[in-house]
C-alpha cells in the first residue's frame, strides 16, 4: 500500500512538476487515489455474483449492498491501508467464485494466484483470503472426478501466494526475531496489577462495538451512526442472509463456501482483540474496516436474500435503503 500510494505521488510530480507543493492538495490526492482503489467493488460483486450462477438480478442487487455501508464510504475516502486489501479481496472474488462452480483453469488459478499474492503483502488478515483459496480447492478437490487437474489448478493458484506471502513474514524474523512484529504488542503489553479478563463485560462490549464499526462509527469513534439505524441495519441483514441460504434456486454449499472469508476474519478479529485486551485491559482492535477485505462474499449474500424476498423490486429497494442510510451518515 505505502509502495503505491508513494509511486502516486511521484507519478503526479512528473506529470505536474510542482503537485507536491500545498499539503492540502497533495493530502486530497492520495484521497482520491483511495477511492480509486475501492470504486471496483460493486462492479466485483456483480461479477462474482454472476459467477456463482445467481441470475441478473441478483447481481445487480450484490452491485448495490456495499452501497449501504457508510463505514466502507468513509475508509474508502480516507488514507487508509485497507482499501488495496479490500480491493483484493474483490478481485479475488470472481475468479474464485468460479472455481466453486468447476473453474479449474491455469488463467483463473493464475489470477487467484497474482491477487492472494499481493493480498499477502498487504495485511496480515490477508491469510484469511490464502485460507479461503485452500478450502475452496479442496472442496473441489473431494467433488470433482478429475482430482490431479484439481491439484494442478490448486498448485497454480496457493503455492505462488504462498512464496510471495513468506517474502514479509521471514524479513520480520530476521530483522526483529518474530513472524509479526507489532508496535501493538509494546503498547498494550502490560494490565494493572490484580487485572483479569471479565468475560461478561467482554463479550458483549465486543459484540456491539464491531457491529457498530461495521456500518459507521466515524473519526475515532466519535461521530457513529445512531444505535437504532445499526441495529435495525444489523437485523435487515440477518433477515437477508437467512433468506439467501433458504432460496430454492441457490446451491447453498456454493453460497457456503464463497461466504467462508467472513467467519475466517471474524476469528482473527476476535483472537487478537481478545489477546490485547487479556494483556492490557484495554478494549482495542476491534474495528468493523477489518471484515471490508470480505465485502463481496457479504453483498452477495444480502444480494441473494433481497432477491428472495423482494423479487425483481430487490434491486431498487437496497438503492432506496442505501440513500437513506448513507444520509443519516452525512
Amino acid at each position: 500500500y505505502y509502495w503505491m500510494t508513494a509511486a502516486e505521488l511521484r507519478t503526479a510530480e512528473a506529470i505536474v512538476p510542482g503537485s507536491d507543493g500545498p499539503l492540502d492538495q497533495t493530502w486530497h490526492g492520495l484521497r482520491l487515489f483511495n477511492v480509486a482503489m475501492v470504486a471496483p467493488v460493486p462492479l466485483l460483486a456483480w461479477g462474482a455474483a454472476r459467477r456463482l450462477g445467481l441470475g441478473h438480478t441478483a447481481a445487480v442487487a450484490a452491485a448495490v449492498a456495499p452501497l449501504a455501508v457508510p463505514q466502507l464510504t468513509h475508509i474508502g475516502s480516507t488514507i487508509n491501508n485497507a482499501t488495496l486489501l479490500i480491493l483484493l479481496g474483490a478481485g479475488l472474488a470472481v475468479p474464485l467464485a468460479g472455481v466453486i462452480r468447476g473453474d479449474l483453469r491455469r488463467s483463473t488459478a493464475g489470477w487467484i494466484a497474482l491477487v492472494t499474492g499481493l493480498a499477502m503483502l498487504t495485511k496480515t488478515f490477508a491469510f484469511a483470503l490464502l485460507a479461503w483459496v485452500a478450502i475452496v480447492y479442496a472442496y473441489r478437490f473431494f467433488s470433482d472426478g478429475d482430482r490431479r487437474r484439481t491439484l494442478r489448478s490448486a498448485a497454480i493458484a496457493f503455492v505462488p501466494a504462498v512464496v510471495v506471502g513468506a517474502v514479509f513474514p521471514l524479513q520480520n524474523l530476521v530483522r526483529h526475531g518474530q513472524l509479526f512484529p507489532s508496535t501493538a504488542n509494546a503498547a498494550f503489553a502490560t494490565s494493572p496489577e490484580g487485572f483479569a479478563p471479565d468475560l461478561g463485560w467482554y463479550g458483549p462490549h465486543f459484540v456491539t462495538s464491531i457491529v457498530s464499526r461495521f456500518w459507521g462509527n466515524f473519526g475515532y469513534f466519535d461521530a457513529p451512526l445512531p444505535p437504532a439505524v445499526v441495529l435495525i441495519a444489523s437485523g435487515v441483514t440477518v433477515a437477508l442472509a437467512v433468506a439467501a441460504f433458504r432460496s430454492p434456486v441457490v446451491n447453498r454449499s456454493h453460497l457456503a463456501l464463497f461466504a467462508v472469508p467472513l467467519p475466517l476474519l471474524l476469528v482473527m478479529v476476535m483472537y487478537r482483540a481478545f489477546s490485547l485486551y487479556a494483556s492490557s485491559s484495554q478494549a482495542v482492535f476491534i474495528q468493523g474496516r477489518y471484515f471490508f477485505a470480505a465485502m463481496v462474499p457479504f453483498a452477495v449474500i444480502v444480494g441473494t436474500g433481497a432477491v428472495r424476498l423482494l423479487e425483481r423490486r430487490a434491486p431498487l429497494v437496497m438503492l432506496m435503503a442505501a440513500g437513506a442510510i448513507q444520509t443519516m451518515a452525512f
